[in-house]
C-alpha cells in the first residue's frame, strides 16, 4: 500500500473551533455572574469577606508567605471591593476574546499542535522508515 493512497490525518479544526468558543461562553457567563455577585459574596461587607478568609489562611499556615504559597492569588497583594469587581470584568473581557476566536491564534501557533495537525512530509516518513528496526520474514510465511 503506497503512502499516496493513505488517508490524511484528521485536523480536528471544527472540534477545536467549537470547544474553544463554547468554553469561552461558559467563562463569559461565569465571569458575568461573578461581576454581579462578587461584592455581596466576598466583598468587604459580604457573606464571607475575602479579607477574613485570607486572615484565617495566615492563621492556619502560620505565616503570610506560607499561606500565599499554599493558596496563590493576586489578592494577596491588594484587596478591595473595586479590585474584586475589576478582576471579574477583566475575566469577562478575556472570555469575550476567547469567544471571538483569539484563543485559536495561540493554539494554532503552538508547535506541538502544528506538528499533530500536519501529515508527515515524504522526507520525514523516509527517515522514520529508515530508523525503524528491520524485521526479517520467517521461512514459510508470506511477506
Amino acid at each position: 500500500m503506497s503512502s499516496a493512497s493513505a488517508p490524511d490525518r484528521p485536523t480536528y479544526w471544527l472540534t477545536r473551533f467549537l470547544v474553544l468558543r463554547l468554553l469561552g461562553v461558559v467563562y463569559l457567563v461565569a465571569f458575568l455572574s461573578l461581576a454581579r455577585q462578587v461584592v455581596p459574596l466576598i466583598g468587604e461587607h459580604g457573606l464571607l469577606p475575602a479579607s477574613a478568609y485570607l486572615d484565617r489562611l495566615v492563621t492556619h499556615f502560620g505565616a503570610h508567605r506560607s499561606a500565599a504559597l499554599a493558596t496563590p492569588s493576586l489578592f494577596w497583594l491588594a484587596l478591595s471591593d473595586r479590585l474584586l469587581v475589576a478582576g471579574a470584568w477583566v475575566g469577562v473581557a478575556l472570555a469575550l476574546l476567547v469567544v471571538a476566536g483569539f484563543a485559536n491564534a495561540l493554539v494554532m501557533r503552538c508547535p506541538r499542535s502544528a506538528a499533530i495537525d500536519r501529515p508527515p512530509t515524504a522526507s520525514a516518513a523516509k527517515a522514520a522508515h529508515a530508523a525503524s528496526p528491520k524485521v526479517q520474514a520467517r521461512p514459510g510465511l508470506d511477506t
